[in-house]
């Protein structure tokens, strides 16, 4: 099943379930990621940005972020 995330705006937040319970966890921390894009080609692949965050990128469905190099720092 393809993780559940959510934009935090202090980082992300990736939630699994496993068996019958949800199993948070909270990525990127102190990323500022406050909006998201998941590639509808592959759902391991998601964008993220925000105010003064820039762009990150995560191709493990949540689990590990990138900075991207992007020229503007508000995404």
């Amino acid at each position: 099943m393809t993780p559940v995330v959510a934009a935090t705006g202090a980082g992300v937040a990736r939630l699994d379930l496993g068996g019958d319970t949800w199993q948070v966890e909270l990525a990127a921390p102190g990323s500022g990621i406050s909006c998201l894009a998941r590639d509808p080609r592959d759902p391991d692949f998601l964008v993220g940005g925000g105010r003064g965050a820039g762009v990150w990128a995560s191709s493990d469905g949540g689990g590990n972020w990138e900075r991207v190099d992007f020229p503007h720092e508000d995404v």
